[in-house]
């Protein structure tokens, strides 16, 4: 079982230990780690990096691997960028198992001499030779997702291996988080992927966006506020459908040196807006900085590969739409549940279970970490349920030095006691309540790719991930444990919610209406798809032979309407064509 601590009071982004696990206005709980003094760079340098390295902020580095996915037939190849951002003497990498060099060294130098493979000579990135998928190393197919049977099968993450950079002074130094690369089995077909516009693709479940501004990372590393630059071209080539656009990385940027606290980060959600009362935060609305009309509810960027493509962290960044900033009670630092509190929150404590002594144990399989169910607190602060509903909350005292932790052993003395009318009391009703409050909720996965738009490799695998995070869990199988994995979530909110993340069914167009005009001939179809669009109206007897009847173009409303004057010698069927 992995165990999160986090500090208990401050505004600002999730963090997990230098191995895996999650926390934001950007809201999270910052951990304390020892840092080292920070090199000093030379201004010159520091300069040539800002131009170079294509916006990468200074005293910043990054990898990616491009393509950041491939299949594991050890045929496809993709190489390893190092973006060092200042002068350094060489940049190595030792490969791991998962991973075979063209060359079969194990030991690599990259290079940045704009040959074999560099795109561009001296421009402070540093690239592989080709690399490939070790398939002599059968336990490296993982036939699930985080070998969890409630997560997707035929994709997984493979470490690369270790990057050295030797910088000019002869010191050493690397990366938090090591490279990584995706990995979809070879026979798993590829999706269909509709091109919206230069910047933008889409599929079942996903949003490509070619990004410039490095925007998901620069937000994760505390450099940026969101990611509306990527909001506004979403919005120009898509409707305003979604409730949560949800950001994966493709790529890793690190502050030095490399055990900064802002590289334990590993997801942040920015409010857009606030909707309802009583849950301790003032309404507010900032669609329009993002390009949306009103329906936006918070934008989510989730750190790389096997840093932030969690179940728990997704969902953890989720709740905080609603949950926890009541820190004038003792069971919230304003930010998070104490982890001391019995709320079994994917936001902070732990569940308390009742023992027959009248004392409680501690179950930690169910709370901060990963669990089965929503907690009743955080039902009521979506609205879902009543105040009654929630029982009374409570915190054990604190420890010195202090273990968090006291999994499956008793609780027997309370330092606090925290009743729902307490939290009423010092916030108001949660407004609207259950007869009002949203239950249905759409989400936007997207994938910003840095100056390129992903291969259909790429696609398929961010969109199994983002199609199984709502997808429906089958009604014999056990609630699925939201946890280190990549669980749907269609029954951990309970109480009638529901969600999805269609993209292509927002945009394909359909026939909405269609009717004979009263005491004519004329055949009236409205159809619907996205405005702006040109679509085709055809038809058909016999579902075999299609002609094209009419063009037409959606309306900013996404309609567009066609009469059919001619008089059909059979039955007739229509269909719309056209992405």
């Amino acid at each position: 079982m992995h165990l999160l601590v986090f500090s208990e009071g401050v505004r600002g982004a999730e963090t997990a230990n230098a191995g895996k696990g999650a926390q934001h206005p950007q809201r999270a709980g910052l951990m304390r780690f020892p840092t080292t003094a920070m090199r000093k760079e030379n201004v010159a340098e520091v300069e040539k990096s800002s131009a170079s390295a294509a916006g990468l902020p200074a005293s910043t580095r990054m990898w990616e691997t491009v393509p950041g996915v491939i299949r594991n037939d050890g045929i496809d190849t993709f190489r390893l960028e190092v973006t060092v951002n200042t002068v350094v003497n060489d940049v190595m990498l030792e490969t791991w198992p998962a991973v075979l060099s063209r060359s079969g060294r194990t030991n690599i130098t990259l290079r940045d001499d704009g040959l074999q493979g560099d795109r561009i000579s001296h421009d402070l990135v540093y690239t592989s030779e080709l690399l490939s998928f070790n398939t002599n190393q059968p336990w490296l197919h993982a036939p699930y997702y985080a070998y969890d049977t409630n997560s997707p099968a035929g994709v997984s993450i493979k470490d690369i291996g270790q990057v050295t950079i030797v910088e000019t002074d002869g010191q050493e130094s690397g990366f938090l988080h090591a490279p990584q690369i995706g990995i979809l089995s070879s026979d798993i077909l590829p999706v269909d992927v509709v091109t919206l516009s230069s910047n933008v693709t889409v599929s079942p479940h996903l949003i490509n966006v070619r990004g410039t501004n490095l925007s998901v990372q620069k937000s994760i590393r505390g450099f940026s506020l969101g990611t509306a630059d990527l909001a506004h071209l979403i919005y120009s080539a898509l409707p305003d459908a979604f409730d949560f656009l949800i950001h994966f990385s493709s790529y890793r940027i690190e502050r030095l040196p490399q055990n900064s606290s802002a590289n334990f980060t590993i997801g942040v959600q920015q409010p857009v807006q606030v909707n309802f009362l009583g849950t301790g935060q003032a309404m507010f609305n900032n669609t329009a900085t993002y390009g949306s009309s009103g329906r936006l509810l918070a934008v989510v960027a989730l750190d790389c590969y096997e840093r932030g493509l969690w179940s728990y962290n997704c969902t953890h960044e989720i709740l905080h739409q609603w949950s926890s900033y009541i820190g004038a009670l003792p069971i919230s630092d304003g930010q998070h549940y104490v982890a001391r509190s019995s709320v079994a929150s994917l936001l902070g404590g732990q569940l308390w279970a009742s023992s027959s002594n009248g004392a409680w144990t501690l179950v930690c399989e169910e709370g901060r970490n990963g669990a089965t169910r929503l907690d009743p607190l955080d039902k009521y602060m979506m609205g879902l349920i009543s105040a009654d509903q929630v029982p009374t909350l409570r915190t054990y005292p604190r420890a010195d030095p202090l273990p968090l932790f006291i999994c499956n052993e008793q609780i027997t003395e309370v330092e606090s006691v925290v009743t729902i009318q307490d939290i009423i009391a010092r916030y108001g009703v949660r407004t609207p309540g259950p007869e009002g409050a949203q239950r249905d909720f759409s989400l936007g996965f997207v994938v910003e790719s840095t100056g390129r738009l992903l291969n259909p490799v790429e696609m398929t695998f961010y969109d199994i991930l983002a199609g199984h995070y709502t997808s429906a869990v089958p009604a014999a199988h056990d609630d699925p444990y939201i946890g280190f994995n990549w669980a749907p979530i269609t029954r951990f909110f309970g109480e009638g919610t529901t969600w999805r993340s269609d993209v292509l069914g927002l945009i394909r167009p359909r026939i909405v209406w269609l009717e004979r005009v009263t005491n004519t001939s004329v055949v009236r179809l409205i159809g619907h798809g996205l405005a702006g669009r040109t679509y085709q109206i055809q038809s058909s007897t016999d579902f075999s032979a299609w002609s094209t009847r009419a063009t037409r173009v959606a309306g900013t409303d996404g309609e567009f309407a066609f009469d059919d004057s001619s008089e059909p010698t059979s039955p007739r069927f229509y269909r719309i064509t056209g992405n």
